[in-house]
């Protein structure tokens, strides 16, 4: 149920923002976005507004979201280049929005939450984690998918078979669109399931614990 249920939510999107638009081209949209976070990231750190950290930062935060954008070669069609002043700009407005969304979770927030790996899943890291509620966010000039709600759910499987955080509630937010969904964890999983979130987490977790093999043709 699913697909249905992210259906019904880009129906009737929570905002918190009016779209931002851009006119710097969709290939520097991934570049922009990593960049962006990783901008709040500092300015929450620093106990700054991103508009306010100084102009070195920036460059070297932009700079290492190049990097990284450029190590998934494999899944992206054309390798980014320099961030342009435009771009630059971009980022920073994408952070300050993201900044106003979580200023007032700022002293309860863990960003980059790590969760331990299980079966053939390796360690991962969220977005952002504030007391017990798992944010994930996605900054493309899209709607909301099913795909994010299966990502966030992934994590919180991590997290129930570790016991680390206690998660209680997941939200997924675009910063670019000033849209967000958010949702008690149990109440997401009998949504889109049918039943309630220790049965759906314990069959992830069963599913990733079994061996690869199970999965494999020959």
């Amino acid at each position: 149920m699913g697909e249905s249920y992210v259906r019904a939510q880009n129906a009737r999107l929570n905002r918190f923002a009016k779209p931002f638009h851009s006119a710097v081209p969709a290939e520097q949209r991934g570049v922009i976005n990593e960049g962006a976070f990783l901008i709040f990231r500092e300015a929450m750190r620093r106990s700054q507004h991103p508009w306010s950290l100084p102009a070195p930062a920036v460059d070297m935060l932009l700079g290492q979201a190049v990097n990284y954008v450029e190590s998934l070669r494999q899944s992206i069609r054309v390798a980014p280049g320099a961030v342009s002043h435009a771009g630059r700009h971009d980022a920073i407005a994408i952070a300050a929005r993201l900044h106003t969304f979580f200023g007032d979770r700022a002293e309860r927030m863990i960003i980059k939450p790590r969760f331990p790996g299980c079966g053939w899943v390796n360690e991962a890291e969220g977005d952002v984690l504030s007391r017990y509620t798992l944010y994930e966010v996605k900054a493309g000039e899209r709607l909301f998918r099913l795909a994010d709600i299966r990502q966030v759910l992934c994590y919180c499987a991590l997290d129930f078979s570790s016991k680390t955080y206690g998660i209680k509630e997941v939200s997924v937010i675009n910063p670019r669109m000033g849209t967000f969904i958010r949702e008690d964890l149990d109440s997401l999983c009998r949504k889109i399931s049918g039943t309630g979130s220790a049965n759906v987490l314990s069959e992830i977790i069963g599913y990733i614990s079994e061996p690869l093999s199970h999965y494999q043709t020959v």
